[in-house]
C-alpha cells in the first residue's frame, strides 16, 4: 500500500503551484488578473495597478508562469498578461472558500 496518493509528478506540480502563490505580491497579481478582462492586461497596466516595480513584477510573473497560471501574448508593442482560462475557473472556486 502506498503512503501517499500523489506521485512525484503530482507533488512537483503542487509544489510549483504553492511556490507561485506563496507571496503576497503574487496573490495581489492573481487578484488583479481575476478582476481583469479575460484577454489580460498589458505589463504596464499590471505594474501600475499593483504598484509593483517592473523588475520585481517580472520576477513574480516568472514564478506564476512556471506554474502555468498565466499566459503572455505580444500584441503590437505591448505584452498582455492574463490567467489561463482553466486556471481562472479553478482559482475563482478556490478563493471563494
Amino acid at each position: 500500500m502506498s503512503a501517499t496518493k500523489f506521485n512525484k509528478s503530482k507533488r512537483d506540480k503542487l509544489a510549483c503551484l504553492f511556490d507561485a502563490l506563496g507571496h503576497s505580491r503574487r496573490i495581489l497579481v492573481l487578484d488583479t488578473l481575476l478582476n481583469a478582462p479575460k484577454t489580460g492586461l498589458s505589463f504596464g497596466q499590471l505594474a501600475y495597478i499593483t504598484k509593483i516595480d517592473p523588475s520585481v513584477l517580472t520576477h513574480h510573473l516568472r514564478m506564476m508562469r512556471r506554474a502555468d497560471l498565466i499566459f503572455s501574448k505580444t500584441k503590437g508593442r505591448s505584452t498582455l498578461i492574463g490567467l489561463h482560462p482553466k486556471e481562472r475557473a479553478r482559482l475563482q472556486v478556490l478563493l471563494q472558500a
